[in-house]
């Protein structure tokens, strides 16, 4: 098996072995990353590149969607900033406002930190006991 191989079976290996909220993580991590390359295609005027990282951003956006639990009510309210967030995006495509993509960058920033919250809560819930 050469490097290559090698790498990429350890990458799925890894992806599939995060827990929920780490792959929540991950996912918005890289929407923001793709969103912050949007910003800057947007600014310097290349429409392909913007196209790709908005339809990127989307693709996990509708994944982040898929993974969200909408049997209950907050999974409910979660869905829909995910389906909110992807018609900011396509309002993008359409009329190229910067501004929207900031907006959506802090949309982002602010999950990825209630995120980390949660993360943190669960792993103080997980990892203490009340005799400590």
């Amino acid at each position: 098996m050469d490097v290559k191989k090698a790498a990429e079976r350890y990458q799925q290996t890894n992806y599939a072995t995060l827990s929920t909220i780490e792959y929540v993580l991950l996912l918005l991590n890289e929407c923001l990353r793709y969103v912050d390359i949007a910003e800057t295609a947007i600014r310097t005027e290349h429409k392909e590149e913007l196209y790709e990282y908005i339809s990127k951003t989307q693709h996990l956006l509708f994944e982040l969607m898929a993974a969200t639990n909408t049997q209950l009510e907050e999974g409910k309210r979660l869905s829909s900033f995910y389906a909110y967030l992807n018609q900011c995006l396509v309002g993008v495509r359409l009329n190229k406002e910067p501004e929207i993509l900031e907006m959506v960058t802090q949309h982002f920033v602010d999950l990825i930190e209630s995120w980390e919250v949660a993360k943190q809560k669960g792993r103080i819930e997980k990892y203490t006991t009340p005799w400590i």
